[in-house]
């Protein structure tokens, strides 16, 4: 059983790592600005939940962080107003996090596909292709990766950075509309609906995070999707 520190646990994503940690049975840390149903529930099922924003919120990470061996680091904002937006809550965030890591805890970082940006030409790429983010909200992600491996050159390279795909599944609502339309028989197609998309159910997500709990390789960087990769024309509708 290892202690964990979790990010992110009031989003999409973050909900599903934390039911998981929980139902295994790990010791479940929280940091969250917020408390909502969900953290209730986890804490009444044993998490500890650390609760802070603007001037607690040093001082909540600190004491979320406290014992964990390892720290998910879920927390990410998707949307956003402005470049500067996303990179306050995805850059320096991640960097307060690690500011406060001691040597000796592991930091996994989920980041995005997002952070190298979409294939050339359908050519797959892969984790040594150069990073080329086409929106902020990967640049943003790209940034807080450097901000990982800087850290993990002065500390062992005591990291794993994981890259999902787009991720679908239960309490996801952007890809539950378009399911939705497209079950109507209604679909918005982007282009002209030939651009292939790789997809990842958050089950497999949430395995690939336990594989990294327990994995021993350390300043990697994975993707994380599933086995294929289909055009918006491949749906049936």
């Amino acid at each position: 059983m290892k202690t964990v520190m979790l990010t992110g646990a009031t989003g999409f994503i973050g909900s599903h790592i934390a039911r998981t940690l929980i139902s295994r049975r790990h010791s479940l840390r929280l940091y969250v600005r917020r408390s909502t149903p969900l953290i209730h529930a986890l804490q009444k099922k044993g998490a500890a939940v650390y609760t802070g924003r603007g001037a607690d919120a040093v001082a909540a990470l600190r004491k979320a962080l406290d014992k964990a061996d390892t720290v998910v680091h879920c927390a990410a904002a998707t949307k956003a107003l402005s470049r500067r937006a996303f990179y306050e809550a995805n850059v320096v965030f991640t960097r307060e996090i690690l500011s406060l890591l001691g040597r000796h805890q592991r930091f996994i970082f989920i980041s995005s596909q997002a952070a190298a940006g979409p294939s050339q030409r359908g050519i797959p790429i892969d984790e040594d292709a150069c990073l080329s983010p086409v929106n902020n909200y990967g640049w943003s992600k790209r940034l807080a990766e450097r901000i990982t491996t800087a850290w993990g050159r002065e500390s062992d390279r005591n990291y794993l950075v994981l890259r999902p795909s787009a991720v679908y599944g239960p309490g996801e609502k952007d890809f539950y509309l378009l399911f939705k339309g497209i079950r109507m028989g209604l679909a918005f197609l982007p282009g002209d609906g030939r651009q292939r998309l790789s997809l990842l159910h958050v089950d497999d997500l949430v395995r690939a995070v336990l594989a990294a709990l327990e994995s021993r390789s350390k300043g990697e960087t994975y993707f994380v999707t599933g086995d294929h990769a289909g055009s918006w024309l491949d749906w049936p509708c």
